[in-house]
């Protein structure tokens, strides 16, 4: 967070992203904010889409909120708008089973 070497920067980015993508006792809410934390750190157009990539992963409102932004950033507005849509679609499969 504080260091100016890039390298670990891009590794300590890297590895939290992988860390907030696990499985835990989380609340959505909590990794929302995680990721939502990431993406400020995230500088370059790979690292902005290793963190869309996660929030794909988060079946919430919430989550279309933060991609949103991305949707207009030319640099990663294909991955932001592949993030939404799984996000929507898991939104659907979900309300589908509630309903069954």
């Amino acid at each position: 967070q504080n260091t100016t070497n890039e390298t670990y920067r891009v590794l300590a980015l890297r590895g939290y992203v992988r860390m907030v993508g696990l499985p835990s006792n989380r609340s959505a809410e909590e990794t929302l904010a995680m990721y939502e934390k990431a993406l400020t750190f995230a500088k370059r157009p790979e690292q902005k889409i290793r963190v869309l990539s996660g929030l794909a992963n988060i079946a919430s409102p919430q989550a279309i909120k933060i991609i949103e932004p991305y949707l207009n950033d030319e640099t990663v507005a294909s991955e932001a708008a592949i993030a939404r849509d799984k996000i929507i679609s898991q939104i659907k499969q979900a309300n589908k089973k509630q309903q069954e």
